[in-house]
């Protein structure tokens, strides 16, 4: 048994991508000496050389292939919108979610997210509600004359405003309604940015 694991890790190492990262190399080093000095694995061990050994799998690496194409002709504009929220709301909150990934798709035109990170990258729960916020259609056009809602109409000092545009910056929030919106207040000479649940269609 030990020497069957033993040729298997060392498959694997060969087998292993350029791409793959340093800690899953130097992880195959070291199980494969300890495995020479004490016949055995752990069962954590062994569970996450499986995990690195199903990388190197036909069929895992035509998805990766697969993925690689898709994302430089259709899956890199949504990562490119993904990035730029998570850098607004890193600047916003003072956080850093993200901040190697979001340098990597920002200045490296040609680099390939990883089909896991990607799917983890933009398909969170967060990320899809960021994501359909700047996406969808804007319940108001440019040029409408908006006001907004009741609840903060006492903070502002104009009753009512032109939409200058839609989709004016990317969201910074993920709930319902938080496409923003660059007004000006009708006889004010200072734009303000509002998202969409914050105001309605003014009534003359």
């Amino acid at each position: 048994m030990p020497d069957q694991i033993l040729e298997r890790i060392q498959n694997t190492a060969e087998a292993l991508s350029d791409n793959t990262s340093e800690w899953n190399k130097k992880f195959l080093e070291s199980i494969e000496q300890t495995l020479r000095k004490y016949g055995d694995l752990s069962y954590a061990q062994m569970k996450t050389f499986e995990k690195i050994e199903e990388t190197t799998a036909p069929a895992y690496l035509a998805l990766e292939e697969k993925h690689k194409r898709d994302y430089l002709t259709e899956l890199r504009p949504r990562a490119m919108i993904m990035a730029k929220f998570y850098f607004e709301t890193n600047k916003l909150n003072q956080t850093g979610y993200w901040g190697a990934l979001i340098s990597r798709i920002f200045e490296e035109e040609d680099y390939v997210v990883p089909r896991r990170t990607y799917k983890q990258f933009v398909h969170s729960k967060y990320a899809e509600g960021y994501y359909i916020a700047y996406t969808e259609k804007p319940k108001f056009a440019d040029g409408a004359l908006v006001t907004l809602k009741k609840h903060l109409k006492d903070i502002a000092e104009w009753k009512a405003a032109l939409v200058v545009a839609s989709n004016h910056q990317v969201p910074t929030s993920h709930a319902m309604g938080a496409k923003k919106y660059l007004l000006m207040p009708v006889g004010g000479t200072c734009a303000v940015t509002v998202e969409e649940r914050d105001i309605k269609k003014y009534k003359l």
